[in-house]
């Protein structure tokens, strides 16, 4: 059982993004995450193919997918900067998944991730708005502990 001073995965979750000014800006509203799989294709080359490289495993790293999703705030700093760098078909090096208090996930060194789908916003009887966004690490990702 752990302490009650023990960080627990997911109760602080949150995304946090630098937008330009050296501070990180919390994404309103987002702290539901995903991160995907770190996954290879792996292609065995049959000799009927290629006499000088049969058997040789050819593999190739795949991109690795995020999601989140959280309320929907017009005029949120974070939410506006996900839109512009979508928009402008534009990498994310400096976006920090923190899975509680003390730690979280962004791009490796030398790394980064685009945004395939954003903003999509729908609303519900009970007057919230919701907000998502996906799309790919490429090529890795890393966690760090700050304590």
């Amino acid at each position: 059982m752990p302490d009650s001073t023990d960080p627990i995965s997911g109760l602080n979750s949150k995304i946090t993004v630098d937008t330009g000014d050296g501070e990180d800006t919390t994404i309103v509203g987002m702290s539901v995450f995903t991160l995907g799989a770190d996954t290879r294709n792996i292609l065995d080359i049959p000799k009927t193919m290629d006499t000088e490289r049969a058997g040789v495993l050819v593999q190739s790293k795949q991109p690795i997918s995020f999601s989140f999703e959280g309320y929907y705030l017009p005029d949120d700093t974070g939410q506006d900067y996900l839109r512009e760098r979508f928009d402008g078909n534009e990498e994310i090096v400096n976006i920090k998944f923190w899975i509680d208090s003390n730690s979280y996930f962004t791009p490796a060194l030398n790394n980064h991730l685009k945004i395939s789908s954003i903003g999509e916003v729908s609303t519900s009887a009970n007057g919230f708005g919701s907000f998502s966004c996906s799309g790919f690490f490429y090529h890795e990702y890393q966690e760090v502990f700050t304590s």
